[in-house]
């Protein structure tokens, strides 16, 4: 448990529609994702917690949530956008840094992906624990953007990453994410992430298909990391949309079974 913790996943874009048919009614034409999300937060100790809570965007500054109170030994709620729309509604990217007064355990849950006309699939969850710490060196252990030709599929659908960066400092990041393949070769990719920003990385036409790897991360400017593996069709994404599968833990340094330094 920690009195501090680090979301760098949020998303919340477009709003729900006919419930009978679960279809999103989307704010721009050209622009299909949609997301929103829950946020869980637990006190099991003996006394309240005073939370004070920022949110960070991709494209403007952050802004401070009112104050707010976790009781004793219970768990809070909170939906989005609706715990505050002001901040939240249609902001896309969002993350969070979470202040308390004693420690809480935060759950972050996260429904985004790209809508579809197709209603016959909906998409799962992706469901993150706050990370109670940042650091210059993050590992992601299995990573892969897997496309199967539409005549020859071994699995009904295709996946792809998307890797969220929180930077909650006040000096931009300069991040280098470097991809070891299981056939021996490595690619290196280098991105800015702005001061007091988040930004997502979707590994589409960017990492090799067809081939797992292992990535290690490493930044200038302490970091939070989460990754996301969504599913679509083998047709393409029109068919049925873009959907989270499940979410992967990224692991932060320094490790315990060597010397690396943060």
């Amino acid at each position: 448990m920690s009195t501090v913790n680090y979301c760098a996943s949020g998303f919340c874009r477009g709003r729900k529609g006919d419930p009978t048919t679960g279809r999103w009614v989307i704010p721009i034409d050209d622009d299909r994702r949609v997301g929103f999300g829950e946020f869980v937060l637990f006190n099991p100790t003996g006394e309240d917690a005073k939370v004070n809570m920022t949110v960070y965007y991709e494209d403007k500054p952050p802004v401070q949530l009112p104050e707010f109170t976790v009781k004793a030994e219970t768990n809070l709620v909170l939906v989005f956008p609706d715990m505050n729309v002001e901040a939240f509604n249609n902001c896309g990217y969002f993350g969070l840094k979470v202040v308390s007064t004693v420690p809480v355990i935060v759950n972050n849950i996260v429904i985004a992906g790209v809508d579809s006309e197709d209603v016959k699939y909906k998409g799962g969850v992706g469901d993150f624990l706050g990370n109670i710490r940042l650091s210059k060196v993050w590992y992601i252990a299995d990573g892969l953007n897997l496309i199967f030709p539409p005549d020859k599929p071994r699995q009904p659908f295709d996946e792809l990453e998307w890797i969220n960066i929180l930077n909650p400092m006040k000096g931009d990041a300069e991040v280098t994410m470097s991809c070891y393949y299981r056939d021996k070769t490595k690619d290196e990719f280098k991105f800015k992430v702005s001061a007091e920003r988040v930004f997502n990385i979707n590994i589409e036409g960017l990492v090799k298909p067809n081939k797992g790897y292992g990535a290690k991360l490493v930044s200038t400017e302490p970091i939070a990391v989460e990754q996301t593996r969504l599913i679509y069709s083998i047709k393409g994404i029109k068919e049925w949309g873009l959907n989270i599968h499940f979410t992967l833990p990224s692991v932060p340094a320094p490790l315990k079974w060597n010397e690396e330094i943060e």
